[in-house]
């Protein structure tokens, strides 16, 4: 028995039609993530050719790039950040997608959300860091192992590092590889919805 549509309450062929709209935002922002992906690969061959702030610029807005639009694909296939007024529609969306695309992977890869959370709040984990360091000392911009600049001190912060397409930001990591592998999965499991 299918479940009562609520806010999306219209015929089969308007709700694929809206859908495909989703299922075609999904394939832009993987498109976006592997043009992210690809100039952050092009920083490894291309790294005797570049200044270090180049390099440190390129992959720490290209890490953002992909993980931000990783989430808004997140946020369409899981509805997570929903606004508590929006909560209803969102999980009605979300149910009704997933009924089509019954591919869609349950979840991103692991601290991604995390991640993104601490980039969008960076203010306050700099309060937080500002707050309990007393020697005041921090490691920003890192690209290479993090263990390349060691501290003994669990307070101080290692704010970004970048190392071989894993992205450490606030003493958290994430292989952006797992993000673009999942987006990859996501946006073929939405393909049907995009060929209506």
């Amino acid at each position: 028995m299918q479940e009562k549509r609520i806010y999306f309450n219209f015929s089969d062929d308007r709700l694929d039609f809206v859908l495909s709209i989703y299922a075609e935002e999904i394939k832009k922002r993987y498109d976006w993530i592997i043009l992210a992906a690809k100039e952050l690969d092009e920083i490894h061959s291309n790294v005797r050719s570049l200044n270090a702030v180049e390099i440190s610029t390129r992959a720490f807005r290209n890490s953002m790039d992909l993980i931000d639009n990783a989430m808004i694909i997140y946020r369409i296939v899981n509805g997570v950040g929903a606004l508590s007024s929006e909560r209803e529609r969102v999980k009605e969306r979300v149910r009704l997608l997933r009924e089509r695309c019954p591919q869609i992977p349950d979840n991103p890869p692991n601290g991604l959300s995390k991640i993104r959370n601490d980039y969008e709040h960076f203010e306050s984990r700099l309060d937080d860091w500002a707050v309990k360091d007393k020697r005041s000392n921090y490691i920003d911009m890192n690209v290479g192992p993090p263990t390349a600049i060691y501290s003994s001190d669990p307070n101080d912060i290692n704010l970004r590092a970048y190392n071989n397409g894993i992205l450490y930001f606030m003493n958290r990591e994430i292989d952006l590889r797992e993000v673009v592998a999942w987006a990859r999965i996501t946006t073929k499991a939405t393909e049907a919805l995009r060929n209506r």
